[in-house]
């Protein structure tokens, strides 16, 4: 299997146990015919993830969108909130933005336009290491972006995504009913906004439980995470 994506497939190996676990379950893979590729980093000692978002126009001008904090499971994206001022200023003072501004002419000079991303790590140390990756696309904190454009006056927001264990018979429409009678469906004001509805059933199974993800912002300073617990739970579901 090839992975990659989100920090999926990515492991920390901090022992001679853990190795030797590692290559092992390799060698089996190769035995069995299979090839084993791997792409190596740098191990950072971080301080902060965060991303860059902005976009490259088809006459080739940069233009940049927002900065956002990114929260991680281990190597795994969680959620994104906006940076705040001090941080930005932080960014203009180590020339940040000029050499992301880099990056965009190149990427305009191969031949691509359009939204991008960068994964950028404020260390430990407090040097910025600009570049761990770039996406090409509209990505998590992109979408998370407009959000804030759209609801810029509502506070305490919050972008990310909840796993399920689903039953074959899970309705959407039922799911949303559940968490409006339950008062944590967004209004306007309050609550959860559910961002997708796809990822919720494009594992689905015809006799037996399957994993689903909801994208979803949050709004308002309550944790909300315990109610949608409870939701889940009246639905035969349950949130892991």
């Amino acid at each position: 299997e090839e992975y990659g994506v989100s920090g999926k497939g990515n492991l920390l190996v901090d022992s001679q146990e853990k190795l030797a676990c590692i290559l092992k379950y390799l060698g089996k893979q190769e035995k069995q015919g299979k090839k084993i590729r791997f792409l190596m980093e740098p191990f950072m000692h971080k301080d902060k993830d965060f991303s860059t978002q902005f976009t490259i126009t088809e006459k080739g001008v940069i233009q940049f969108e927002s900065v956002q904090i990114l929260i991680n499971n281990a190597f795994s994206y969680k959620s994104s909130i906006a940076a705040n001022s001090s941080f930005i200023e932080l960014l203009i003072k180590n020339r940040y933005f000029e050499k992301i501004r880099e990056v965009g002419q190149k990427l305009y000079k191969a031949g691509y336009f359009g939204s991008v991303c960068i994964d950028s790590m404020l260390l430990k140390d407090g040097h910025i290491y600009e570049v761990v990756e770039i996406n090409a696309r509209m990505s998590m904190s992109y979408i998370k972006h407009r959000l804030d454009m759209k609801y810029e006056k509502l506070p305490n927001r919050y972008f990310t995504y909840y796993n399920f264990k689903i039953p074959p018979t899970f309705s959407y429409e039922n799911f949303l009913d559940k968490m409006d009678k339950n008062g944590i469906l967004f209004h306007g004001n309050r609550g959860i906004l559910p961002l997708t509805s796809k990822m919720m059933t494009i594992n689905r199974k015809k006799e037996s439980s399957y994993k689903g993800r909801l994208y979803a912002l949050t709004v308002g300073a309550e944790d909300l995470t315990d109610k949608l617990r409870d939701v889940a739970a009246s639905l035969n579901m349950k949130l892991l």
